[in-house]
């Protein structure tokens, strides 16, 4: 799934989660970047010892993001972040999917589909 600039904006809870994300689309704010089978992944480096693990799964009709970070906001700074890079990037990144990928996207094929984000035009959010 292609992800244009306005549709990653769209996604964004604010303007200031846009800025934020598009700070971080760039390769050296990250550790490890890929995609594969429909999902997207990233480590990106925090303020913590460990890098926030970002995961992006786009197989279904609504996009679904996960990331370890603590921000309240929905999608996160780091989730906006990757999916800018892999817009400005235009091709896919390749890779194979880790091991903390794979259990979240098992996890994620047992439970029905259901929209997982709300658009800043007021859509409801799933869980």
């Amino acid at each position: 799934m292609e992800f244009s600039l306005q549709t990653i904006e769209g996604l964004a809870p604010d303007d200031s989660s846009v800025r934020s994300g598009k700070g971080l689309a760039k390769p050296s704010a990250w550790q490890e970047v890929g995609e594969a089978e429909g999902f997207l992944w990233g480590l990106c480096k925090g303020s913590g010892s460990k890098p926030y693990q970002v995961r992006i799964d786009t197989t279904r009709q609504e996009v679904g993001f996960s990331c370890s970070c603590p921000s309240r906001k929905i999608p996160c700074k780091h989730v906006l972040g990757l999916l800018f890079l892999r817009a400005q990037n235009g091709a896919e990144l390749g890779g194979e999917c880790p091991d903390w990928v794979k259990e979240w996207r098992e996890k994620r094929a047992r439970r029905p589909a259901a929209p997982l984000y709300r658009r800043r035009t007021g859509r409801s959010r799933g869980n």
